[in-house]
């Protein structure tokens, strides 16, 4: 990690800028079914308002958990480039599959990689490509590997946090268990790597994990 600025000391504009400034509380989703438990619900309910909910590509659970939000809570989705567009979009080229709500107030989508012209599309917004390399070179990703979806935004979102001192990061849906997702024959991720990071991202509070398993990333 010689010569290499950490991603917490750079300016990290528009997507710092797009965070409002009354929200106090990032809820990264995966992706895997949730599991609506009390214990789930009391934890959200307890959460002060004004939270930022970031999806991530297909948005899977975007329609269930709208109806626990808490009040004045906003929407974000980052989508992923796969070779050809990118995923959560229809047929890859298309419109979102996530589907904005009119009362629910909508602080954009991010494109993280991709070879998509989007010049054409100003509802997108491309990450910088060299946060994601700043990533990758300080977490010490494996090299013949990409992060997934929801390792590169836990990271963007703790490098924000770490600037403004006044955000706290949870997850919903991630899993430490690397064995999850060597079930899906995922292989362009590091899944045993990203399990351990996970885990030691929570233990040192980086993170905080508001289901009842700290369940791991996204594809």
């Amino acid at each position: 990690m010689a010569g290499i600025t950490p991603l917490s000391r750079r300016v990290l504009d528009p997507l710092n800028q797009a965070i409002p400034t009354q929200a106090k509380t990032i809820i990264l989703v995966a992706n895997t079914p949730l599991i609506f438990s009390n214990s789930l619900l009391e934890k959200l309910s307890g959460t002060k308002k004004n939270c930022l909910f970031i999806y991530h590509n297909h948005a899977h659970n975007l329609n269930a958990l709208r109806d626990y939000y808490p009040s004045d809570s906003g929407e974000m989705l980052f989508i992923r480039g796969n070779g050809i567009g990118y995923w959560g979009l229809t047929n890859n080229i298309g419109s979102p599959f996530y589907n904005q709500d009119p009362e629910i107030p909508h602080h954009g989508i991010y494109a993280l990689r991709g070879k998509l012209d989007l010049s054409k599309r100003p509802e997108i917004q491309k990450i910088n490509l060299e946060w994601l390399t700043v990533i990758e070179d300080q977490e010490t990703y494996p090299s013949d590997k990409r992060p997934s979806t929801g390792f590169y935004t836990r990271k963007l979102f703790e490098a924000i946090a770490q600037q403004r001192g006044d955000l706290q990061i949870c997850t919903l849906g991630f899993s430490a268990d690397p064995g999850y997702w060597n079930a899906t024959n995922v292989t362009h991720h590091d899944f045993q790597f990203e399990s351990k990071e996970l885990l030691r991202s929570m233990q040192q509070h980086r993170h905080h994990p508001l289901d009842d398993h700290d369940r791991s990333a996204l594809q």
